[in-house]
């Protein structure tokens, strides 16, 4: 199954154009290819000691953020 998602993530690339990563200053972020979005982020939460730690409620906070480009 994830060998079929990725053959049809490589055609869609090739009939599409360029993938791009978009990411916002609270961490989220959207994959498109071409005009499309393919990928949309949701919240990231962990569960430690008996307790939830999230990104929505802001007790998981994001601390850095980095960007790169590359060719492939």
């Amino acid at each position: 199954m994830y060998v079929l998602v990725l053959l049809l993530l490589i055609v869609e690339c090739w009939s599409w154009g360029n993938i791009n990563v978009v990411i916002d200053d609270k961490g989220g972020y959207n994959i498109t290819i071409g005009r499309r979005i393919w990928l949309r982020s949701s919240r990231t939460a962990i569960y430690v000691d008996n307790q939830w730690y999230s990104s929505d409620d802001n007790t998981l906070p994001l601390t850095d953020i980095s960007y790169t480009s590359g060719f492939d």
